[in-house]
């Protein structure tokens, strides 16, 4: 039965005929004619007189002008586990800019529900949306709530395919411990869920499956219904009659090998989070970041079943009293990252540790991009216990060769009582936590620095003591030494005046000579100047300043062989334009800074140095610990050039098990 535009007649106080004329071969019926005409299943679905506000007649007749071409392209809608064959309006009401529209459906077998369709009017046009508009259940919430009829509810659900849970375990989408937080979703019959979460976070397939659909291409957002029509998302067709979507994605956030037609496994990256399309702040005026995320089967929303964890969820509630599902994630801190050749394989490799459950993942490097984010140790067994007062006691977590296999290790130190713990490389994953280091007095003044300061191709650690000196604990493979060593004259005194409380600001270990041991290096905001303690193997010569003015402003100061000539250099970035400065190294000091890119890491959390590419020099890399983005820009000797997206964000692998 086709449907064909007609018309609307008005023929009762809040009663309307749309389609039926036309389909009946009625061209100007009476009001009597067309009642007559009324299939039985066309009544009155809500009650007149029930303090529902009529809309104005010249309201009436723009709204169902409106719905008709919105019907007949509804019946073309393959997304319906049916197609609507005649459609019988039975009430219209509303008030300024919202219309609400009682509808009873007839498909082709003979099957009828009644259905509430709702309106928004911008600019004097009506824009109309079904129970399966993707936008529908965020009308819904914006609407007043004296506008919702007492003794009917909106039917969003297919008699086909009630909204009972579904039927696959779905993944959170969007990795745990991104800090991601959802809010309210809705009335009692919407399983649709808000994560609020920051513009720019993975937004991860939260099941395997096909991608069915794919819009990117909007920018438009604001907290009004009309913007709903300027959507971007992606549908994912899981096989089995359901299908995932997630809303406001960025614009052109969607990866580029992947398209209408791609398969994704659970935890696939597909999008960057934002807010585009009808998205609210919820402090403020303008536009508010979020995904917008359900499950349907045959058309109608369902309750996803989650994969529930203890490292992915924190509570699941629903509030009965104002029908609102609300869905919190753990509130971790976000990704703290390190770089190192994790893989031994030349190149540079990027770790990211999740302190919510002392996990880690590893990127690595192909020279040109880095893979997708893979679990290389988990938590909890093996994981060190919280030592000391709190998380607050573990310092950031270390990088390096400890056992000297031309692997990168990993491991974390605790300063409230001097205690390190290790977990080596295999090449594909971290063993276990070991303990290496436990020593009272060694996290007293802060934490350590990672270096192979006695040049046996072991990393080290030097420990800052309270007097402002520096010792070592020098890794034999298997444990650190207690420090054995303590520089004498004292080293790098902390100096009064110098950096804000009278600290140098930030301290690097580095090859500065090329000798093959790491020197000490300190740098002060305040001044500019950069201070060296050669290394000699069993102690730290006296330090000498290496450059003074250099990087005043600056948001961070980095060492690094930018040239390659075995030397380490020392590099400044100013966040505001994305500026990198470069001072090389001639073994004694530090030449004249030169300017080496701008406009990489705007926005960023995290710079690094790192031979990304495996040709002996120095890269520049910015990292954004929200969304697990590395963009990396390539060292030639004198510049930083081709800038580039390496990686695209977090992943949910699985997380590899330890020996």
């Amino acid at each position: 039965m086709r449907l064909i535009r007609a018309k609307v007649f008005l023929v009762a106080q809040g009663v309307f005929l749309l389609g039926l004329a036309a389909l009946l071969g009625v061209v100007r019926p009476t009001s009597a004619r067309l009642m007559a005409a009324l299939p039985n299943f066309c009544g009155t679905l809500v009650p007149p007189n029930d303090g529902l506000p009529e809309l104005p007649a010249s309201d009436l007749f723009t709204l169902m002008d409106a719905l008709g071409p919105a019907l007949a392209a509804r019946q073309q809608n393959a997304a319906l586990p049916h197609p609507v064959a005649t459609v019988c309006v039975a009430r219209a009401w509303g008030r300024g800019e919202w219309a609400l529209i009682a509808l009873r459906t007839l498909d082709a077998r003979g099957a009828s529900q009644d259905e509430l369709a709702l309106a928004y009017r911008a600019r004097g046009t009506w824009a109309i949306a079904f129970p399966e508009t993707l936008y529908y259940i965020e009308w819904l919430n914006a609407i007043p709530r004296d506008l919702l009829p007492q003794t009917m509810k909106a039917v969003t659900a297919h008699p086909t395919a009630p909204a009972d849970p579904s039927q696959g375990e779905y993944a959170l989408p969007y990795l745990a411990g991104t800090g991601a937080l959802t809010v309210r979703a809705g009335v009692d019959h919407d399983n649709a869920i808000d994560f609020s979460m920051p513009s720019g976070t993975p937004v991860l397939a939260a099941r395997s499956g096909r991608i069915e659909q794919i819009v990117q291409g909007n920018d438009l957002c604001g907290c009004s219904p009309l913007f709903a029509l300027y959507n971007n998302y992606v549908v994912i067709d899981h096989g089995d009659g359901e299908r995932s979507y997630y809303l406001h994605i960025a614009t052109n956030s969607v990866p580029p090998d992947l398209h209408e037609g791609s398969f994704v496994e659970r935890g696939t990256l597909i999008a960057l989070s934002g807010a585009v399309g009808y998205t609210c702040s919820l402090v403020g005026e303008g536009c508010g970041p979020h995904l917008h995320f359900e499950v349907r089967r045959q058309g109608a929303r369902i309750r996803p079943r989650f994969v529930e964890t203890a490292a992915d969820i924190l509570s699941w509630q629903v509030y009965t009293s104002t029908n609102v599902l609300a869905l919190r994630s753990l509130a971790a801190p976000y990704g703290r990252p390190v770089t190192g050749d994790f893989n031994g394989d030349g190149r540079a490799d990027l770790a990211v540790f999740m302190e919510a459950s002392s996990s880690w993942y590893v990127a690595a490097s192909a020279g040109d991009g880095l893979s997708a984010y893979r679990g290389w140790l988990g938590g909890l067994p093996g994981s060190p216990p919280l030592i000391g007062e709190g998380p607050g006691e573990r310092s950031a977590p270390l990088a390096g060769d400890f056992d000297g296999d031309g692997r990168t290790d990993v491991g974390l130190f605790y300063a409230g009582n001097g205690t390190a713990f290790v977990a080596r490389s295999t090449g594909q994953g971290f063993t276990g936590y070991a303990l290496w280091l436990a020593d009272p007095d060694a996290g007293r003044a802060g934490p350590p620095l990672v270096g192979d300061f006695n040049g046996d191709r072991r990393a080290d650690l030097a420990l800052p003591q309270p007097d402002g000196t520096w010792a070592v604990a020098a890794s034999t493979g298997r444990h650190f030494d207690l420090p054995a060593f303590a520089p004498d004259p004292p080293l790098l005194q902390r100096r009064s005046g110098i950096g804000g409380e009278g600290d140098w600001n930030r301290w690097f270990a580095a090859d500065m000579d090329a000798d093959g041991r790491a020197d000490l290096v300190a740098y002060s905001a305040e001044s500019g100047d950069w201070e060296v303690a050669l290394s000699q193997g069993t102690r730290f010569a006296p330090p000498a300043r290496w450059i003074t003015q250099f990087g005043n402003g600056s948001s961070a100061q980095l060492v690094g062989d930018f040239n390659g000539d075995g030397r380490a250099d020392a590099a400044t970035f100013a966040s505001y334009y994305g500026d990198w400065w470069v001072a090389l190294s001639d073994g004694r000091r530090l030449l004249p800074p030169t300017q080496w890119l701008t406009r990489l890491g705007v926005g960023m959390s995290d710079q690094f140095a790192a031979d990304f590419n495996g040709d002996g020099r120095a890269d520049a890399a910015a990292f954004q610990a929200q969304t697990g983005v590395l963009d990396v820009a390539i060292s030639n000797g004198w510049v930083f050039r081709f800038p580039a997206r390496w990686l695209y964000g977090y992943l949910t692998p699985a997380v590899v098990s330890q020996d």
